[in-house]
């Protein structure tokens, strides 16, 4: 390979890690360029607000079983 071949090379390759540093870091400036720590981060935030939301939906449908349950038994 001649001097000028591997030169492209380099580029090519160094254009390909700016690319993943870029997508795994994000870019700094630019706010709507989050990194993956920051989209794992949010992801995360948002399952616990749903399993919070699930635990929720679950008890309300529990107490009115038992409710419903209690009323037919004294009823």
């Amino acid at each position: 390979m001649d001097k000028s071949a591997i030169e492209l090379t380099l580029e090519h390759l160094k254009g390909q890690v700016d690319r993943i540093a870029g997508a795994v870091l994000g870019d700094p400036s630019d706010p709507s360029k989050p990194g993956h720590g920051v989209r794992l981060d949010r992801i995360e935030q948002r399952n616990k607000l749903l399993s919070k939301a699930a635990l929720g939906v679950y008890s309300i449908c529990f107490a009115i079983i038992v409710s419903l349950v209690l009323g037919h038994i004294t009823g």
